[in-house]
């Protein structure tokens, strides 16, 4: 076979652009870039796009090649995102027919793209031409001659086989890879360009496949003929090498689950669930963990996909229906982090966004305020056995393109279920774990799992990037919300009714506590420091409010302080009678991140005084709205205590201007609009996909192959 053309051959005039992807490549940009340059036309555009490279390869570029267009990102942001940073250029320039990738470590031969174009301009379906790549290291060896399905996955055909003649006639194929390409541009703004979820690898089997599915053909060209070295790039760092082979791994898996067909997904299943004993003993005798994970996982992610009754729809079917957002959450009883998922479920625009709440234990007080809100809330009964096939015939019959996760079970959940389901998912951060070291083990490994994290304080948005490891760019601060009767602005409470519910005497200061008996909001202090503030101040009572695993212990310490008369455990209470009743409100927490119970007894008028906890001055103005001790110290929240209830013309001060401060700053519709921005970001609103770019495999990125 003769790389020479006849004349009689040639293709006709096109407009063809080149896209060349590099990272630290320049000794091999020093033998590509001549090659591809003795092998395009005067008139066609290169674009050299270099992800973040430290090696001086931007430099070499524009010193050696100031015709071609650097494109200098400012880091390695993978393979699929950096081409579609010039294939949006390319594809806003009409005239452009083609375009053709090629990765640096390649030696194209001259005429390689007019082959390539020659079959394109045969048939006008033809969207995808894929050339013969050969390995650089050993040239008499095949690196691809096109993608094929073969043993239950998109496979490079003849991959490491002697060339010897036997794929030298032109034929159809699934698409080609990526590192020599050929694609039709009236193609790629049909379907879209790489979806950038998936990093490196497979992303090109993506595309190939929707190109498929949307009536396009792939060509296979033997007469082109390019050289590849092969993860010269990507695999020269051997901690990258390892997560690009589990984000390979993974990424195959969601390429099957997306786009395959049923029995192509049945072959996936059998040909896997075989080798799972074999991983399982390369564990046992040492092997990695990760692999085994990720393999179960897969074959749960293509078994779900094909049970599933609601199929993934292709975009243009998606453009006419809301969004579905899934909430997951560990439990629906009262809380701040349950009352802010009622706001946020209940106030989104039901004509883009279609809100469900899965809770992963049981239902509570929050269930019947989401149904009637039009908010369909769904219980597993975690950790009851049950939850399994509760959770089969759930996800049988729906689908979502966003999940929201809540608390940190709901967190992990739904990070789990939007790497099965190759969905966007959001982790809702609500406090700074203090107490169980593992729960932050499970965050570190998972959180490359998370698109976007959302933290209410900015002491806590601190602590998800020093101490889970979360990058600034997936990490969004946005506060709690008050609800509209939190302010009590439309019918504000009678501070005695509210004492007679509580069964408080009318005649004495009430200084008060809202949250859960439990190690983290520390009511001992409170109990100590109820003990001193009776002396200084007799006529006083003191109420804490809530249920928890301390409570034996309190009602222990309460009888040895003798506080028997003066202090109320009363359990699960009207928080709004407890706001409206009390002179003083207090919170002891040793951690937190934004507690709600503070905004809303601020929002009833009320001086509040917080242990230092960290993002407590973002909640109180010292002096101004309330006051700060130290944590775990009753001298000295007793001393504020007293001082507030000695001068009531500055506690009445500070309560109004708490009020003030906290209902024109903590709305529902601006927490609302927040997490919209986000959710748009994600999930564009004319798309019901999840946004290229916005996905999987966040760790490490390579730009070769």
């Amino acid at each position: 076979m003769t790389d020479v053309l006849k004349r009689n051959d040639a293709p006709r005039a096109a407009g063809v652009a080149v896209v060349m992807v590099n990272w630290n490549g320049r000794k091999w940009l020093e033998g590509s870039l001549p090659a591809l340059k003795q092998s395009i036309r005067r008139e066609w555009p290169v674009y050299v796009v270099d992800n973040g490279s430290t090696d001086g390869s931007p430099e070499y570029v524009r010193s050696n090649f100031p015709a071609f267009r650097l494109m200098a990102l400012e880091s390695n942001t993978g393979f699929a995102r950096a081409n579609n940073a010039a294939l949006r250029d390319i594809l806003a320039q009409p005239h452009i027919e083609y375009v053709c990738l090629l990765n640096s470590d390649t030696r194209p031969d001259p005429q390689w793209i007019e082959h390539l174009l020659i079959a394109a301009q045969r048939d006008g379906r033809i969207g995808i031409a894929a050339p013969k790549i050969l390995s650089m290291d050993q040239p008499d060896r095949i690196d691809s001659t096109g993608h094929v399905f073969r043993f239950g996955r998109v496979v490079d055909r003849g991959k490491g086989c002697l060339d010897r003649g036997q794929y030298d006639r032109r034929t159809a194929v699934i698409g080609g890879c990526a590192a020599a390409c050929l694609y039709r541009t009236e193609m790629l703004r049909q379907i879209g360009n790489f979806d950038e979820s998936f990093g490196s690898y497979f992303e090109d089997v993506d595309l190939s496949w929707r190109a498929h599915r949307a009536g396009w053909k792939a060509a296979y060209v033997p007469a082109a003929v390019v050289h590849h070295k092969g993860g010269g790039t990507s695999l020269k760092d051997p901690t990258l090498a390892r997560a690009l082979r589990r984000a390979a791994l993974k990424n195959m898996a969601v390429c099957i689950s997306r786009n395959a067909a049923w029995d192509q997904k049945c072959i996936f299943l059998a040909v896997h669930a075989a080798a799972i004993p074999f991983h399982a003993l390369r564990f046992l005798l040492g092997g990695p963990r990760s692999a085994l994970g990720l393999r179960f996982l897969n074959i749960l992610r293509v078994f779900l996909s094909l049970w599933r009754k609601a199929k993934i729809r292709p975009v243009s079917l998606q453009n006419c229906r809301p969004r579905h957002v899934c909430y997951v959450v560990s439990k629906l009883g009262v809380g701040g982090a349950e009352k802010n998922l009622l706001l946020l479920a209940r106030n989104l625009p039901k004509n883009r966004w279609a809100p469900m709440v899965l809770s992963l234990n049981g239902e509570g007080a929050y269930a019947g305020l989401l149904r009637e809100a039009g908010v369909p809330v769904y219980s597993l009964g975690f950790p009851h056995p049950r939850f399994i096939p509760r959770a089969f015939r759930f996800f049988s019959r729906c689908s979502f393109d966003l999940f929201h996760g809540f608390m940190f079970h709901g967190n992990l959940a739904a990070r789990i279920l939007a790497v099965m389901f190759d969905a966007p998912s959001i982790s809702a951060l609500r406090v700074a774990e203090g107490e169980k070291r593992w729960h932050l083990a499970l965050d570190r490994r998972t959180s490359a799992w998370v698109d976007r994290y959302t933290a209410n304080s900015e002491a806590l948005a601190a602590f998800a990037r020093e101490t889970i490891g979360v990058s600034p760019d997936r990490l969004s601060v946005i506060p709690n919300a008050l609800a509209a009767e939190d302010g009590r602005a439309a019918a504000p409470r009678d501070p005695l009714t509210a004492r007679q519910r509580l069964k408080i005497p009318v005649d004495t200061r009430l200084v008060a506590m809202v949250g859960r008996l439990h190690i983290q909001k520390d009511p001992e202090t409170f109990v100590r420091a109820a003990a001193l503030i009776r002396k200084a101040e007799p006529e006083t009572t003191f109420l804490i409010a809530g249920i928890g695993p301390l409570r034996d212990k309190l009602e222990k310490m309460i009888r040895h302080l003798g506080l028997t008369d003066c202090l109320l455990l009363p359990g699960i209470v009207d928080a709004q009678d407890v706001y409206t009743a009390c002179d003083v409100f207090v919170l002891s927490s040793r951690w937190e991140g934004f507690p709600n119970a503070a905004i809303e007894a601020m929002a009833g008028g009320r001086a509040a005084v917080l242990s230092d906890f960290p993002g407590a001055s973002e909640v109180v103005d010292y002096g101004v709205t309330g006051l700060i001790f130290p944590r775990e110290d009753a001298q000295e929240l007793a001393r504020a205590v007293v001082g507030l209830l000695r001068d009531e013309a500055m506690r009445v001060a500070m309560g109004r201007r708490a009020r003030e401060t906290v209902l024109a700053r903590y709305t529902a519709d601006r927490m609302v609009s927040e997490n919209l921005k986000i959710y748009e970001q994600l999930i564009p609103p004319s798309s019901g996909l999840p946004l290229q770019g916005g996905g999987r495999g966040r760790t490490k990125r390579g730009s070769g192959r």
